[in-house]
This record gives C-alpha cells, sequence and structure tokens, in this order.
C-alpha cells in the first residue's frame, strides 16, 4: 500500500493514464502514480527472476549492484561476480523502465524481456513521460534485525535498511499484516 496505494489503485490508475486514460490532476499524484508503475514492472522482473531459482545468482548479462552503492557493472565484467554475490558483496538489478539507461545482456535480457512480455506499451508510456531508466537491486539486505515479545502478543522489530526501501516490504515477509477495515 505504501508504494501502490490502496487494493493497488495507483498501480492501476498510473497503467490507465498512461495507456490513454485521464491524467491526474495533482502534479504529485502524477510522480506517485509513475513510480508505482515502475515498481510493478520491476517486481514483474524479480518474481520472473524467483520463479527461475535465479534471484540470488548472476545470469549472463547481468548488470550489478554493489552493496550500499548506487554505482552499477555488468557481471560479464567481473569473474568473481558470483562469489561475490554469495557474500552479499553485490546484488542483481532489474529494470525501471523509462527512456535510456543501462540495459541487460545475453540471458539476463532475455528473462527480462519475458517478465515484461505485453507491457510495450507502458514502458513506451514511461520513456515518454520523461521517466529515466534506472536500476534498482532485487534483493534488500535487512541489517542489524531485533525483536523482542512483551505483554503476551505484542512483537517488536527493529531494523536498518537502505535508503529507499520500505520496511512494509520487510514486515510483509516476516509477519502476516491485516489492513484494517474503515467502518466510517
Amino acid at each position: 500500500e505504501q508504494r501502490f496505494g490502496r487494493g493497488g489503485g495507483n498501480w492501476q490508475r498510473g497503467q490507465e493514464w498512461l495507456l490513454g486514460g485521464e491524467a491526474p490532476r495533482k502534479r504529485a499524484l502524477r510522480g506517485i502514480w509513475l513510480s508505482a508503475v515502475r515498481s510493478g514492472l520491476f517486481n514483474r522482473v524479480l518474481a520472473e527472476r524467483v520463479r527461475e531459482g535465479v534471484w540470488d545468482r548472476p545470469l549472463d548479462g547481468d548488470i550489478l549492484q554493489p552493496r550500499d552503492s548506487r554505482g552499477l557493472f555488468e557481471a560479464d565484467q567481473d569473474a568473481s561476480a558470483g562469489a561475490r554475490m554469495a557474500a552479499g558483496e553485490v546484488h542483481p538489478t532489474a529494470p525501471l523502465p523509462g527512456k535510456a539507461g543501462m540495459a541487460s545482456s545475453a540471458a539476463c535480457q532475455k528473462l527480462e524481456a519475458r517478465a515484461l512480455s505485453g507491457c510495450d506499451a507502458l514502458v513506451e508510456a514511461l520513456a515518454g513521460e520523461g521517466v529515466d531508466a534506472a536500476r534498482r537491486a532485487t534483493r534488500l539486505p535487512v541489517n542489524g534485525l531485533q525483536w523482542a515479545w512483551s505483554d503476551g502478543d505484542v512483537l517488536t522489530l527493529g531494523f536498518d535498511l537502505p535508503t529507499g526501501a520500505f520496511a512494509t516490504t520487510v514486515l510483509a515477509e516476516l509477519v502476516e499484516t491485516r489492513t484494517p477495515v474503515n467502518d466510517n
């Protein structure tokens, strides 16, 4: 909900707008919708990596990102990329679609194309809106994880995340969450 909106509304309305629907009236909403669509497409690529069992190892033509860095490099240029990935020093990336940007090649590009099959119009619309393509790490390092139970059923968690990461993403993997229903 933090990025995609309640019930995926930002994701849905963003797609509708980019495919010819009504533009958001508020400029801030435009950015939220663009971010939701880009993140949704990113998630499709990540889901494909998980489905194929390659979320934790470099593919030929992969673009990697060092831990705690925004830099990118081609996995094929580092013979130790697999070992560095296993050690958590580097992470595979997936695209945040837009115009231009560093693109994968070989097996990685084929996987990304499969995952984004049928999304060409959205990718073109993002570029048409002037959004620059980027890449984001597909793994989220959770540092300093601490937890404690109190009062029998209260779980308190503590952890550090890199800039741009959402704690709600981590929580969704650790605990079952429910959105409260508004009775108004």
